[in-house]
């Protein structure tokens, strides 16, 4: 049955699924839902009232469906402890966003880990899109600031694994705990909520009577958001001394070409995903998205069309049903390969570059726009082709010429086929692109907090 809401898929729902959570609810006997933050394929994340701090009274509850909840491998502390340590020993720079706390909570489905973390502004991924689109200044600060992020992880010995614009978020200014939940109402405005009762007719049902749909976080008052960017959702980190053999749990769009291949996971596979989110920042569409869908095959299939052809074992290896063989071939089954179907249609990395426009700021922005409308440039709906182009033109420009030699040339450092010969984050930020980024965007000040000076680089992990 196709589910069109922006929700969990109430088949999330039964003996081992999802939480079921309304709003109001009280979970582990300790916090009151207010509001939904967010979804993914084995939690949800809600805005709740801590009832036992004293300070900083709302907080952001991460509830895990209770069968990986069995499991317990989020966010190992053996894992994430270095970057926990760097936190502290920095005075808490807040480059990655780890719990603060867990807690467990049973319902009619299973018991549930619990997380307690920070409440965050928006991720990136809800920022540059086809509706809305990053100014530039904010992109270059945006950009040093992962770079920096991804580097410190790596000395320090963490591979994120999972290093997308879902997982990258804007930190607050100041905390919300000056709103009452009146005034966050206001803000977000009435939830949006669908009722299943179409889905789950029995009584008791296991989900919950509707499912809501999540706040947009970017509806916060500019003086909310600060230019911070910090790091999130470790529940697929790995220690760079022991990487896993197997195909990341990455999006497909972000894999990189050795794993989808050899199952090799590390620091340049992270290096690799930083590359598709700096494109991403600039032009509202995945690098490697291709037409045909979203697969491992997909993807290294886009690659070709861009970068070139990959390897020729790599050309000649073994897919079925769009995804990577690894083990002994079987008789009797009709694989595919690269070389089967890849052909080159004119699309070269600077082509792809070349469609990049920059969104020009307003002459003046309102002391009352939303986070949103301070970070990135709105891009009406125009049913009227003359309008469009008219709005295109004044609004949208195209990129100077040294920017894009010098932004090809860092995504082509990045995109190398042998991630052995690859840059590293480091090289990354020492990349003459990234070294024209200012410590402070353009008319910052309505924004509450510029950019800070990044603190020290940790010595490499030994």
């Amino acid at each position: 049955m196709g589910w069109e809401v922006d929700s969990e898929h109430p088949y999330k729902y039964g003996p081992g699924g999802f939480c079921p959570i309304e709003l109001g609810d009280r979970v582990a006997n300790r916090f009151i839902v207010l509001h939904k933050l967010g979804y993914g394929g084995f939690a949800t994340v809600w805005l709740v009232r801590d009832e036992k701090r004293r300070h900083g009274r709302y907080v952001a509850l991460k509830v895990v469906s209770a069968d990986w909840s069995k499991d317990a491998k989020f966010e190992s502390t053996k894992v994430v402890d270095p970057l926990r340590g760097y936190e502290r020993d920095n005075g808490s720079p807040g480059l990655f966003v780890l719990e603060l706390e867990r807690v467990f909570h049973t319902s009619r489905n299973g018991r549930h880990l619990c997380q307690v973390f920070l409440v965050l502004g928006p991720a990136l991924a809800s920022l540059n899109t086809s509706d809305f689109r990053l100014y530039p200044s904010f992109v270059r600060t945006f950009a040093q600031q992962l770079a920096h992020a991804l580097d410190t992880m790596h000395a320090l010995g963490v591979c994120h694994g999972d290093f997308t614009l879902s997982n990258i978020a804007i930190r607050l200014a100041h905390p919300l705990d000056s709103l009452t939940e009146e005034q966050l109402d206001q803000i977000f405005g009435p939830p949006q909520i669908q009722t299943l009762e179409y889905f789950f007719p029995e009584t008791p049902s296991p989900a919950p009577e509707y499912v809501v749909v999540p706040v947009d976080l970017g509806r916060l008052p500019s003086n909310y958001l600060s230019t911070r960017l910090c790091i999130i959702d470790f529940d697929h980190a790995f220690s760079t001394r022991n990487a896993p053999k197997q195909l990341s749990h990455i999006p497909y769009q972000y894999l990189a070409p050795e794993n989808i291949f050899t199952l090799t996971n590390g620091p340049p596979a992270d290096v690799w995903a930083l590359g598709c989110i700096l494109y991403e920042l600039r032009y509202p569409m995945a690098l490697f998205q291709h037409l045909m869908g979203s697969s491992p095959l997909a993807t290294a299939s886009r690659m070709c069309e861009i970068l070139g052809n990959l390897p020729r074992e790599w050309m000649a290896f073994p897919f079925d049903n769009d995804y990577p063989v690894h083990e002994p071939l079987q008789r009797g089954i009709e694989y595919t390969t690269l070389g089967d179907f890849t052909e080159r249609n004119g699309f070269t990395l600077d082509t792809e570059v070349g469609l990049i426009r920059e969104p020009q700021r307003p002459v003046s922005t309102s002391k009352t726009a939303s986070g949103r409308e301070w970070l990135c440039l709105p891009i009406p709906t125009f049913w009227d082709t003359a309008t469009r182009d008219e709005f295109r033109a004044r609004n949208l420009k195209p990129i100077g010429k040294d920017d894009a030699a010098l932004f090809t040339d860092l995504l082509c450092k990045i995109f190398d086929y042998n991630h052995q010969k690859r840059i590293t984050a480091r090289q990354v930020l020492a990349h003459p692109w990234l070294k024209e980024t200012s410590q402070k965007p353009s008319n910052a000040g309505s924004a509450a907090s510029s950019v800070q000076n990044l603190p020290v680089r940790p010595k490499p992990h030994q």
